[in-house]
């Protein structure tokens, strides 16, 4: 009779140089940390939880992990957060209601990586009356965010918005495009691989969900276009 198979080891893609902070810890924060503990040689020592409350406390618990509940607000952040960050930590941000534009400029001056899953505004930013429409809006987020990159042009890397889409999606889709031009033997893989800068001939692909409306029939008009060697770029 043969005995069960032995666990194949997960594999560590990366080690963190200094401190993890993670801010927040809802149903995206408790589901990733048991990937990062997998994924990244960090010690459990070197990590710490802040949230509003104390949900998810007995998970963190569960993996040896530092907790506190102390909700982070525009006259608070900057006392409970400055003292936890330094050059080479990591601010893991994937709460709901504390600005991110604020948390990327203090990692910023503090010389840590910032990454979060959605560009956020304080707790009533969306339906603050004292602000018009245009300046509540994720497009006004966005410029005050790339603003911040021309502040700190030497700063550390901070990725904004990436969760699921974008984010995880745009991991997929890189996947799929090298496998479909490994198939088809027509598209530059090197393209791909490598980081692309303002250049002509660029194809856009917009994510998003679709309905189940003729998927097959859907699928095999991408494959079609791609194999179109002068296509021009269209919003498939």
């Amino acid at each position: 009779m043969k005995g069960k198979p032995s666990a194949i080891p997960p594999t560590k893609h990366a080690k963190l140089p200094g401190k993890l902070v993670i801010v927040g810890f809802g149903s995206v924060g408790q589901g990733v940390l048991p990937l990062l503990l997998r994924h990244l040689r960090v010690k459990r020592s070197d990590i710490l939880i802040i949230t509003s409350d104390q949900r998810g406390a007995r998970e963190a618990a569960r993996f040896g992990v530092k907790f506190m509940a102390n909700p982070l607000d525009q006259g608070n952040y900057r006392a409970v957060l400055e003292p936890l960050l330094g050059r080479g930590d990591f601010l893991l941000n994937v709460s709901v209601n504390v600005a991110s534009v604020n948390l990327i400029e203090l990692c910023q001056k503090r010389g840590a990586l910032y990454l979060d899953t959605c560009i956020e505004p304080w707790a009533g930013g969306y339906v603050d009356r004292r602000l018009s429409p245009s300046q509540r809006s994720n497009y006004a987020l966005r410029e005050t965010a790339l603003a911040i990159r021309d502040k700190y042009p030497q700063g550390p890397t901070a990725v904004l918005t990436h969760g699921a889409n974008p984010g995880l999606v745009s991991h997929f889709v890189k996947r799929a495009l090298l496998d479909i031009a490994r198939d088809l033997a027509c598209l530059a893989v090197e393209r791909v691989q490598r980081r692309a800068g303002p250049a002509r001939g660029v194809v856009g692909l917009h994510a998003a969900m679709l309905g189940a409306r003729h998927p097959r029939a859907r699928y095999e008009s991408v494959i079609d276009r791609l194999q179109e060697p002068d296509a021009a770029p269209r919003q498939d």
